[in-house]
């Protein structure tokens, strides 16, 4: 009888030693995955849909586009051309507005000659919000982005498209309203 108490006894610790690291082990994997959301979570400046205008400074020269209400909160490029501009070409644009949580530094921390912030090489305004290009990173395909005191690695798939110039971002398509204005101002 001793010794089936004494081999209970074992396996009850058996089972709570067991027990524990079960729940240790949960508990980290459940940490870990917190952290994970948090690091690529990223905060918002400005909702998308109240962006109404766009300034886009680059080798290039200046681009502007303006939300156009009358026609349906579409977007139009007003200078150094007039035209619907491609709304799959704004989108990444606005995409600016979600600064990433993980890869957010101080700009004061930084040496802003080396990350090419000093000198940028484009910039976009969206309403009063302005961010500045810099270089790309070492190590990925990600470029410092400047916006008020903060520096920020943004994906690589903004820069090509405002450094390719006012025509990039007209639409391909006309549509019949925009013609139908187009025809209306060259009458006039």
């Amino acid at each position: 009888m001793f010794r089936t108490s004494e081999g209970n006894n074992s396996t009850n610790r058996n089972l709570l030693i067991l027990s524990l690291l079960l729940a240790g082990m949960l508990s980290a994997i459940f940490v870990i995955k917190s952290l994970d959301r948090q690091a690529t979570s990223s905060a918002q400046l400005m909702s998308p849909a109240d962006a109404t205008r766009i300034e886009i400074n680059s080798a290039y020269g200046k681009v502007v586009l303006a939300l156009d209400e009358t026609v349906g909160n579409e977007w139009h490029m007003t200078e150094p051309q007039q035209g619907a501009a491609n709304a799959d070409r704004v989108a990444p644009l606005l995409s600016l507005l979600r600064v990433p949580d993980r890869t957010s530094y101080t700009s004061t921390d930084l040496d802003l000659d080396e990350l090419g912030l000093s000198n940028p090489v484009a910039s976009v305004t969206i309403n009063t919000l302005h961010f500045e290009f810099g270089h790309l990173t070492v190590t990925s395909d990600a470029r410092y982005v400047r916006n008020g005191d903060r520096v920020y690695l943004y994906n690589e798939m903004v820069y090509p498209l405002i450094s390719a110039g006012a025509n990039a971002l007209l639409s391909t398509q006309t549509s019949d309203a925009s013609a139908t204005n187009t025809s209306r101002s060259a009458s006039q």
